[in-house]
Order: structure tokens, then sequence, then C-alpha cells
């Protein structure tokens, strides 16, 4: 089995822990706008699917939000985002892991064409790789990794590849400023429709296609 804790350094997840049916997020590095304490077993913004758990974001201003600045802050390193996320629709700009403002810094988001978005922004402009039109499907789990490697920026959906754009993306600028925003965007006006369950960030470690494939038949309840 993969260590999947190699170079790991954020790992968020949802899970019912006790038999009254607590349920408690599990969040690291950070304590964010969501912590452990903000959860009971009455609490609606936790949602127990048919698989896995989920936060409940329904396009409002909730977010997970990192402890500063300094989290997560790529440069030209590689990097990966992990998550999966349940989604009750689609809009415009959902941001479903965000780290960028100003120019600099890096996101995944959805858009209201059905597909997504993972772009990078540095010294050359913003750079995109999107995936076509209808990639998006509504009420079921999706899988998404979005993986810079090397200049090439990737993404996985349910461990397929759906898009890949090379030598286009530039280093990163330092972005200590902006914050990590995960199930939003900048701003905390544009959350996802729907669910947000497990997520995963990695530094230094471009997750392959068969790594994305392994990630995804684990399913969003695995250990």
């Amino acid at each position: 089995m993969t260590n999947w804790e190699q170079n790991c350094i954020g790992r968020w997840s949802f899970r019912k822990r006790n038999a009254a049916g607590l349920f408690v997020n599990e969040m690291n590095p950070g304590t964010g706008d969501l912590t452990p304490t903000s959860f009971s077993a009455t609490d609606t913004e936790l949602v127990d699917m048919d698989i896995g758990q989920g936060l409940d974001i329904n396009a409002n201003n909730k977010r997970l939000l990192a402890a500063d600045g300094s989290y997560a802050n790529f440069t030209s390193q590689d990097f990966s985002l992990e998550t999966w996320v349940f989604l009750t629709g689609i809009g415009v700009n959902r941001g479903i892991i965000t780290k960028a403002n100003g120019g600099v810094g890096y996101a995944i988001y959805s858009q209201t064409t059905g597909n997504i978005v993972f772009g990078t922004y540095g010294s050359g402009g913003w750079d995109a790789s999107t995936a076509p039109a209808g990639t998006i499907v509504v009420g079921q789990w999706l899988h998404i990794v979005a993986s810079k490697s090397g200049t090439s920026g990737i993404i996985y959906m349910n461990g397929r590849n759906v898009t890949t754009v090379s030598a286009v993306h530039q280093p990163l600028l330092d972005n200590t400023a902006n914050i990590l925003n995960i199930f939003n965007n900048v701003g905390l006006n544009w959350g996802l429709f729907g669910y947000g369950g497990r997520t995963m960030i990695y530094e230094g470690r471009a997750l392959s296609a068969a790594d994305a494939a392994e990630l995804a038949s684990l399913g969003p309840n695995r250990t």
C-alpha cells in the first residue's frame, strides 16, 4: 500500500466517532474558521452520506481556513491538491481549494459549464488547466486531484486524467499574504454547491496517474 502521508502537509476529514453520533473534524495543521469544538452530534453542517462524510457548504460563507499565509505557500516546487466533493449544483468560480489573490497563488474551482479549472498565478501571469465542459457530475462523490509536475498542470477526476497543460505554468511568486481556503474561494463569497469531504495537500510530490487511480479506488473514507 502506498504511503499517502509522505510529503503530506495537511489533512482534513470528517468522521462519526462515537455511539452518540458525534462528528469530529480532523484538521492538521491550524484551527481554521471551523474547529472540532464547533461541531455537535446534531450539527446540521456535517452530513453523513451513503459513502463518506462531508461538510455542508451549500454556497454559503463557510470554509476551512489554514492558520496563516505561510502554510502551503508553494513557489516553484511540485505540489498536489487532493479532495472529495459531493456537488448538488454547479456555479461560477466556486472554490474547491484556493490560495490566490492579487495575481499570485493557485486555485481549483468549478465553472457553470460543468468543468474544473486548476490555475497557477505567477510572474508570467495566470495559467490554467481546464477540464472539458460536463466533467462535473452532480449528485455523487467526485475525487479530484490537481497536480503541478514540473511545468505541467494536470487534473485527475475519479482516477482519470481529464486534462494536461504542458510548459505553461510559471513558477509561483511568494504569496504569504494569502490564506488557504478549502471549499470556498477568496473572499468567502463563492462556496461550492454541496459538500466537501476528505482533503489532502502534498508538498514536493506530484501525484501521478497511478496515484490518482489508487486514491480514487480507496474512497473518501480511507484511513
